[in-house]
């Protein structure tokens, strides 16, 4: 068979001039590089921050709370009426003796007597004459007063009830499958096996980041497929679903009067510092006008994960972007959580693993002849949310 001629110099890719390709080495980088390696900012902070073993698939704790002081008439009254409708079921709030005073009118009233949804007052007891109130005007208790040789019997106690939350710890999976050949076989970026098992960590780490931030609390006792001996499936509540008190919708473009309003209320009760997780547009948003008070933290002193202070007159705002508050409809204008903020207290959240399940790797799970090797990350986790009070959410910032 007469041979191949190359007529001049040999060459990398020019026609009729060219070296085989299977000659040539590959210029191969000697790791493959991920795309989103942070993909999971709370779940990283709150799991480093403050994770607790679990001794049962069900968590639950105790909140209470001071006796409230706040209502509202319900009705309006004229400065004659003595008896005045307030919030239904809150004139329990309410002692003999209490003086109240109405912040619109400037008025005080003394109670004399309280049933669920109303109270029996002396009106103008200070120095502010009686005035009519209107339907939906707040009054606040400002404290007792009683008079000199009062009775024990004029002591009444009023407490609020313990409540219990609860909620539970899901069971996460996520397998790597490799065949044995592929496994012996040398690769350009290293084994298969081990780029495998750091993909799929980085991806259980953003299913549990996107559980402990839309999760909603779920026990199944029922079997999806009744031919299989499973038993209860359950899902684990986050952030989104504990918080409902301190919702600001902005519904538009959010300015900085929108941002201190929202903090006012994110910062009511609790510590003096939040950590705000945001989508990446409010953070572009903060930016713009606010540099003169933001200041960055160095990353080997928050787990790798970037933070910027904020710094506010009602407490410092720890800025993390949460690249998963997201949402992509090409048919909607909507951004829904591309357009949401978590402000959330760290003290108050806990990462709970049952015991002897915090996430771990389990290596060669195949059936014995198996011509592959299958590993699984496995983890049984949950969310602990105390006091919803100290938390907030800021949501539909367009631009």
């Amino acid at each position: 068979m007469a041979e191949t001629m190359i007529t001049g110099a040999t060459a990398t890719g020019v026609t009729g001039l060219t070296i085989l390709s299977a000659q040539k080495v590959i210029d191969m980088a000697d790791r493959i590089y991920l795309l989103q390696p942070e993909a999971a900012p709370l779940y990283v902070l709150v799991s480093k921050l403050n994770k607790r073993v679990a001794i049962n698939t069900t968590i639950q704790w105790l909140e209470d709370d001071l006796n409230p002081s706040w209502s509202y008439i319900a009705a309006t009254a004229t400065s004659a009426d003595t008896s005045l409708t307030v919030t239904t079921s809150e004139g329990v709030y309410f002692n003999k003796n209490d003086l109240v005073k109405n912040p619109v009118t400037g008025e005080i009233m003394l109670i004399t007597a309280s049933t669920t949804s109303a109270v029996t007052a002396v009106r103008g007891y200070g120095t502010t004459c009686a005035a009519s109130a209107a339907s939906g005007e707040w009054i606040v208790i400002i404290g007792p007063a009683f008079g000199e040789g009062s009775l024990t019997t004029d002591l009444v106690a009023k407490s609020t009830t313990t409540s219990q939350k609860t909620n539970y710890l899901q069971l996460f999976r996520k397998s790597i499958d490799v065949t044995k050949s592929l496994a012996n076989t040398e690769l350009y970026g290293g084994a298969d096996r081990n780029n495998q098992r750091r993909k799929k960590g980085i991806e259980l780490m953003r299913d549990m980041e996107r559980s402990f931030v839309y999760g909603e609390p779920r026990l199944d006792l029922d079997t999806i497929d009744s031919s299989l001996a499973y038993g209860p499936r359950r899902t684990t509540g986050g952030i989104d679903y504990f918080i409902a008190t301190n919702v600001t919708a902005v519904g538009g473009v959010l300015t900085e009067y929108d941002f201190e309003s929202f903090l006012r209320t994110l910062f009511r009760f609790g510590s003096t510092e939040r950590y705000l997780f945001c989508a990446p547009l409010i953070i572009s948003v903060i930016s713009q006008w606010a540099q003169g008070k933001l200041q960055m933290f160095p990353k080997d002193k928050t787990y790798g994960v970037q933070i910027a202070q904020y710094l506010s007159p009602h407490g410092t705002i720890n800025l993390v972007k949460d690249v998963l508050l997201e949402y992509q409809n090409s048919a909607s204008s909507t951004s829904y959580w591309g357009g949401y903020a978590y402000g959330v207290e760290l003290e108050n959240l806990a990462y709970r693993y049952l015991q002897n399940r915090d996430v771990t790797l389990e290596t060669e799970i195949q059936n014995p002849g198996d011509d592959v090797y299958k590993d699984q990350y496995i983890a049984e986790i949950g969310l602990e949310f105390r006091l919803e009070k100290t938390m907030g959410a800021l949501t539909g910032v367009t631009g």
